[in-house]
């Protein structure tokens, strides 16, 4: 699919190319030298660098920690179009040589005229930390603080010589795989994840982080201040969202095929259901999804199932279904996806009224054989915040086994 997508827009680019005078024509194309390469992003008044490795067959290789996002370099002369897998963001720059490319970034999906300049350039080599013997900090931390928008999280930080990663955790999920580095006491923590270019700039000091900024695209841009503390925690996410009336969970989604299916979990005696608010657009509804892939795989219980109810940003029927037919099939999901409105918590509200908010794409609503609720999940904390993450699957895997009746294995 995302191959046929890069065919169409090279024969975009080429269109758009001018007419080579002859004296060009001859000319040797020059193609990105394979190897380590840093990517910087301005973001106003600071770069995001992020890891990339280009491969010798044009693959490119983001990294952020331990993840690794693979995609594929379409090269039309010297334009370079690269299109991030799932979130069908992309990229567009210019070769200026074999080791430099130049352009932009663009998420059409958050509006049409956003983009973020950036450069490539080759590197010799990127030096890769040994995190085996990394020292962890959590601190207690404050997001917009002492204003009316003051909201709790959870910083988790491991520093190896001058080079650091970690996540922030939220209420309402975390920032994923984050990846920087330190001189003196000025740090910095960043990812490029394909949908978001996140960037915290922070000074650490023995027991606190001061003066921070944290920076989502060019966008959003906010402060935050933190204090060591091993023991910190958040309010449970099972508590956030709950049921305000009595009875069965009823709600109404279209199919792929824009047909209105209306859902009333009554009607599922005996089975297992997880209802699913997520988006295609968010990153930890990508990692909450693949895990209920893999949930649904391990337990191979046909009394299980699975309901995803996407919250897509644009407004045409077709656009949406495609993009969710493409997560679908890009993830290798096992389980049918249905559309809910648009990407906003208001929305979804409207579309589960019997709950008393929907504060955080994803939540799940786990109900049990006769209808009922049994858990209602807010966020999702992934693989990039250990050990938050296999707790969350080690409980959910003994809820679920528990509600079919099967023992835990």
């Amino acid at each position: 699919m995302r191959l046929s997508l890069l065919l169409i827009v090279a024969t975009a680019l080429a269109s758009c190319q001018p007419t080579s005078d002859p004296a060009q024509t001859t000319k040797t194309p020059v193609t990105p030298s394979p190897g380590d390469w840093t990517m910087s992003m301005r973001l106003d008044s600071v770069d995001l660098i992020q890891r990339i490795i280009i491969s010798e067959n044009d693959l490119i290789l983001f990294h952020n920690a331990e993840e690794i996002i693979e995609t594929e370099m379409l090269l039309q002369g010297d334009t370079v179009y690269i299109e991030m897998p799932v979130y069908h963001t992309h990229f567009i720059g210019q070769l200026t040589d074999s080791v430099t490319i130049t352009g932009n970034w663009y998420n059409q999906h958050r509006s049409p005229d956003y983009s973020i300049p950036f450069e490539m350039v080759k590197n010799a080599t990127i030096s890769r930390p040994n995190w085996s013997d990394a020292r962890e900090d959590r601190f207690a931390v404050r997001f917009s603080p002492d204003t009316e928008d003051e909201y709790p999280a959870v910083g988790v930080i491991q520093q190896s010589g001058e080079r650091l990663k970690g996540t922030f955790l939220t209420e309402t999920g975390d920032y994923r795989f984050l990846e920087g580095s330190i001189s003196s006491d000025q740090a910095n923590l960043q990812c490029f994840d394909g949908s978001h270019v996140f960037h915290f700039s922070m000074q650490m000091t023995a027991d606190s982080l001061i003066g921070g900024t944290f920076r989502s695209g060019t966008h959003w841009s906010e402060n935050f201040v933190a204090a060591k503390n091993s023991s910190y925690t958040l309010t449970n996410p099972d508590s956030l969202t709950y049921q305000v009336t009595d009875g069965p969970i009823t709600f109404s989604a279209m199919d792929m095929s824009g047909e209105i299916k209306t859902f009333n979990t009554a009607d599922y005696e005996g089975k297992v259901t997880i209802i699913q608010l997520f988006g295609t657009w968010c990153p930890n509804c990508l990692d909450e999804s693949k895990y209920y892939a893999e949930l649904s795989e391990s337990i191979n219980d046909e009394r299980l199932q699975i309901i995803p109810v996407a919250f897509e940003r644009s407004e045409d029927f077709d656009t949406n279904a495609l993009q969710l037919k493409q997560y679908q099939e890009e993830l290798a999901l096992p389980f049918q996806p249905y559309l809910g409105g648009k990407a906003s918590k208001s929305k979804a509200n409207e579309v589960f009224p019997m709950l008393n908010h929907v504060m955080s794409f994803p939540t799940s609503i786990f109900i049990d054989q006769n209808g009922e609720v049994q858990r209602i999940h807010t966020g999702f904390y992934g693989p990039g915040s250990l050990p938050e993450y296999e707790a969350f699957k080690s409980s959910t895997e003994a809820l679920v086994l528990e509600l079919l009746g099967q023992e835990e294995v």
